[in-house]
């Protein structure tokens, strides 16, 4: 199971994804939060993560395979939901 925790102690590591360039991109983990909670019993609470990556390379909507050192590989659901000056915002919604 997929918990908040999880990565609220990996904000501000670098996560890598294969995008079919000759190096990985780096995104890094800038936010970890709790959203509102409408569950079922039984399920975790729901929560977003927030990722910066540098342009000028833009990540497409789509599940993406990331990695951390701490963490490992895992496959993401990535949304580019901003632009601030030469950065990427990315977020991926746990429900």
């Amino acid at each position: 199971m997929t918990e908040l925790a999880h990565f609220a102690t990996r904000v501000g590591q670098a996560f890598s994804v294969e995008v079919g360039l000759p190096e990985p991109l780096e995104i890094v983990l800038f936010a970890a939060n709790p959203m509102p909670a409408r569950k079922p019993v039984g399920r975790s609470d729901p929560f977003e993560l927030r990722f910066r990556g540098r342009g000028p390379y833009c990540l497409k909507q789509w599940i993406h395979r990331l990695r951390n050192d701490a963490l490992g590989e895992m496959d993401i659901f990535l949304v580019p939901i901003a632009q601030e000056d030469d950065h990427f915002i990315y977020q991926a919604v746990f429900s």
